[in-house]
């Protein structure tokens, strides 16, 4: 698992409910519908939460999907239909972008709406700018459009070390700035980043920015390395990811250390209250990783099993 791997994390959560059957929902002479009421304050900036709620004429059994996506792109799959009828996400990239829910009965009416959001940028110059996200070790890097043609990635690591890590390259586009998650930091560490632009087949670089990592405000299961690095360990796959089954003692979690067991990133999600537990089954590429976790907050409708599921 390297680096670049995590610096799209905590992009995106995916919950999953697959119903077996359910009770219908109350009689009504007027058919399913259903609103997409936006929470938030309009034309916030890339990295920032926005919140949806949907409100339906009906009650009973109901369950909500949302999709989102970039306006006129495909949309993907958020949450699926679930009983929970609000929706946040984070957008990472500026533009107008569109939300839909679909609301579908126990009869198996169904109901859709859709509302738009415009993102903005955080970028106001030719300079590059780093924020922090709500994850103490992943911080957001914007960096100004670049010429179309060319491709543009993030470079960072400890300041003053002579390594550095990088992100996967992403196409530049005219007009809009590009944005990245750098991942597999360490907490309370002063960081140096910098991005890339390749074109032709030369590299022009962007000034170099410092960040000062978080501190997480949680106890993590401690580490032991029973079989440290030395000369004859490969440094090609410099992280290694923990996935805990289960433990009496402390909340298990997802999460990524060095070779010698100090934390580079970790899945905050999994320590909501309304979450036991979480095991991660494997990571994909670009970022993704597979978890199996539950949410006891989501009630099992009759006849129905729960079942839950993440990228992030």
């Amino acid at each position: 698992m390297t680096a670049a791997r995590l610096s799209s994390a905590i992009r995106y959560a995916l919950v999953l409910t697959v119903t077996l059957a359910a009770a219908p929902r109350a009689a009504s002479a007027d058919p399913l519908q259903v609103e997409l009421v936006l929470l938030s304050p309009p034309n916030l900036a890339v990295g920032i939460p926005i919140f949806w709620r949907a409100h339906a004429n009906a009650s009973g059994a109901l369950l909500y999907r949302f999709r989102v996506g970039p306006s006129g792109a495909p949309l993907m799959v958020t949450r699926d239909f679930n009983t929970r009828n609000f929706l946040d996400f984070t957008p990472i990239d500026e533009g107008p972008s569109d939300v839909e829910v679909t609301v579908r009965a126990g009869s198996g009416e169904t109901a859709n709406a859709r509302g738009s959001y415009l993102v903005t940028a955080r970028v106001t110059s030719e300079d590059p700018v780093v924020s922090p996200t709500l994850h103490p070790l992943v911080a957001l890097y914007s960096a100004p459009a670049c010429a179309a043609g060319g491709a543009i990635r993030v470079r960072y690591g400890v300041q003053g070390a002579a390594t550095e890590q990088f992100t996967p390259f992403k196409p530049c586009q005219p007009g809009r700035s590009v944005n990245f998650h750098s991942a597999g930091l360490y907490a309370d560490t002063v960081y140096q980043l910098r991005h890339e632009v390749v074109s032709g087949g030369s590299s022009v670089f962007g000034p170099a920015l410092t960040y000062r990592t978080g501190v997480p405000n949680t106890v993590f299961p401690p580490v032991v390395i029973m079989d440290p690095a030395d000369d004859s360990t490969s440094a090609a796959e410099p992280v290694l990811l923990h996935g805990t089954l289960m433990s009496s003692t402390y909340r298990t979690f997802p999460m990524a250390t060095d070779l010698n067991g100090q934390v580079l990133w970790y899945y905050d999600k999994s320590m909501y209250p309304w979450q036991t537990g979480a095991h991660l089954l494997r990571p994909l590429t670009g970022g993704t990783m597979l978890f199996v976790m539950n949410d006891n907050r989501v009630p099992v409708l009759p006849g129905a099993r729960r079942s839950r599921g993440s990228k992030v």
